[in-house]
């Protein structure tokens, strides 16, 4: 490389080329003196590389750290699927910790680090790293709105749990209950076939699960995560493809996994599914009427009455024109859902059991249903429910 700079002589040039040598020996002061100055830089250039490089590995090996406990308080998110670099850059950006890397340096180095669960939890600013950490372990600080919204209970019980539990007024959550469009379920949701017009509210929608909501939760953010988390399910489950395989459009569908959910234990839904279809498709003994006991408590319930057991209801409430709900006095499917469905609701909506029932009654302590073909063998299960004090 020198020798390309042309810095040296060649003395074993031949005579003839010396006056060549000279001419180049006159001007190579010059020459010289820029070659030198330029490697000064460059070298110069390399040594300030070096020294920041060195800076960067230091910071890297001990990087900058809070020394205290921390002052005031601060609220940190942990969300699903975060790594232990998007923790530590959380905590960085809200200056719980000096640095990302002496968190992420930290959780390398406890036995737990990699442990930390999703949710809100109470931290402090300008905290030692490690301390950090282990208030991110320690339970006690971390924000829980736990919520558990059992399956099948309709709007009205969902919100009443929900301003219990979240100290929420009841009246806003009511407030959304009718306007679907802004949690995302659009009009696809509410098609028919049937030629009934739709409910158009949430009823359905409202996902049954525990879910741990924020500490700035609202009606509205509340609702949202339980229209998102029944979004994802039917997803999972290609709830509306499916539901057209089986000539039936979505809303039907879930209103169809809103009427068996009340009516039996999870082992017996695909059956009691398949009832309901049986039953809208009979033209010859019960001409596509449903007779759920059920529709007709919802609507009580809708309307701010007490819903009452099957043994209490009247013939006056069960066949009551004025109850669009009613599948006593109207055929087909109600105006919408009356219950909020689990999956298993879900799937036996999509994929009912295989059968040619009418009938079904529940005959056993656990809930258990039987199922019939005919009237005169639905009598005979009627009174083995009777025994056990069920109807």
């Amino acid at each position: 490389m020198l020798d390309e700079l042309d810095l040296f002589e060649d003395d074993r040039a031949p005579g003839p080329r010396k006056g060549r040598h000279r001419r180049r020996r006159e001007g190579g002061a010059g020459r010289s003196l820029l070659v030198f100055v330029m490697t000064m830089v460059i070298l110069g250039a390399l040594g300030v590389g070096g020294w920041i490089g060195v800076g960067k590995i230091r910071d890297y090996l001990s990087p900058p750290d809070y020394p205290g406990p921390g002052t005031g308080e601060v609220t940190i998110e942990i969300r699903p699927g975060n790594s232990i670099a998007d923790i530590a850059n959380t905590l960085y950006n809200a200056d719980v910790v000096a640095s990302a890397a002496a968190f992420v340096n930290a959780a390398e180095d406890h036995p737990q680090g990699h442990n930390l669960q999703p949710g809100f939890y109470q931290l402090r600013r300008q905290m030692r790293a490690a301390d950090a950490l282990e208030m991110l372990l320690d339970p006690a600080n971390r924000l829980i709105n736990g919520v558990t919204i059992p399956e099948g209970l309709s709007n009205v019980r969902v919100f009443e749990i929900l301003s219990e539990e979240l100290g929420i007024p009841v009246e806003e959550f009511w407030e959304l209950a009718d306007d679907p469009a802004q949690f995302g379920i659009d009009d696809s949701w509410f098609t028919r076939n049937d030629g009934k017009e739709s409910a158009r509210t949430l009823e359905g929608f409202l996902y049954p699960a525990t879910y741990e909501f924020g500490p700035d939760v609202t009606a509205q953010s509340a609702l949202q995560q339980m229209v998102d988390q029944f979004m994802s399910v039917a997803e999972e489950l290609n709830f509306q493809a499916v539901a057209a395989e089986h000539g039936l459009t979505p809303y039907e569908a879930l209103i169809v996994a809103s009427l068996t959910e009340p009516e039996g234990i999870p082992e017996d839904l695909d059956e009691i599914a398949r009832v309901i279809y049986n039953r809208l498709e009979d033209q010859t003994e019960v001409y596509g009427r449903l007779n759920f006991d059920s529709t007709t408590n919802y609507w009580l319930e809708v309307q701010g009455h007490q819903r009452l057991d099957s043994s209490q209801l009247d013939e006056d409430q069960l066949y009551d024109e004025s109850n669009p709900y009613s599948t006593h006095a109207h055929t087909g499917l109600p105006p919408g859902p009356i219950s909020n469905p689990s999956r298993i609701a879900l799937e036996a909506a999509l994929n009912p059991a295989e059968g040619d029932w009418l009938y079904f009654v529940v005959v056993e302590e656990d809930g258990s249903s039987a199922f019939a073909e005919t009237y005169a063998e639905h009598l005979q299960n009627i009174e083995r429910c009777r025994a056990i004090g069920r109807c």
